[in-house]
């Protein structure tokens, strides 16, 4: 097989020809993308972001009935509402996450690596260790 730089560029060939690119398999919420290390980040699915939006809010929700004394307890929370023990544990923190990275969900501003399942898993509770930790430091607001 030819190179493409290796034909000349009058020259007509039946031969395929190879382009090669060094690219990445990225989990971006519910799809997969194909990632050029150069390019441009991948767009979230609207799924994904609306997923985000409802866990951020429900966990916003939990936390303001926790602290107004709707509910005295978690575990009375779970009982009000029929929840699973195990989704309010780790959607709850969600009402702890950086103001900014809140407004991001948002907004619908939010890379591939912020991920409704990233944000199920343990994350740092400083605001900026939860930044790096989802590659937001680099990220103009």
């Amino acid at each position: 097989m030819s190179r493409l730089t290796d034909l000349p560029s009058d020259t007509e060939t039946d031969e395929p020809i190879v382009l090669t690119a060094l690219v990445s398999l990225r989990r971006s919420g519910i799809e997969s993308k194909l990632v050029y290390p150069a390019g441009k980040q991948p767009a979230v699915h609207n799924r994904s972001i609306k997923a985000l939006r409802e866990a951020l809010f429900t966990s916003l929700q939990w936390n303001e009935d926790l602290v107004s004394g709707n509910v005295r307890s978690i575990d009375a929370l779970i009982e009000r509402d029929k929840l699973n023990p195990r989704q309010v544990h780790r959607l709850r923190k969600l009402a702890f996450l950086a103001p900014d990275i809140m407004e991001r969900i948002i907004a619908g501003d939010v890379p591939d690596t912020l991920t409704l399942e990233r944000l199920k898993k343990d994350f740092p509770i400083e605001w900026e260790a939860q930044r790096s930790h989802f590659g937001l430091s680099q990220l103009p607001h």
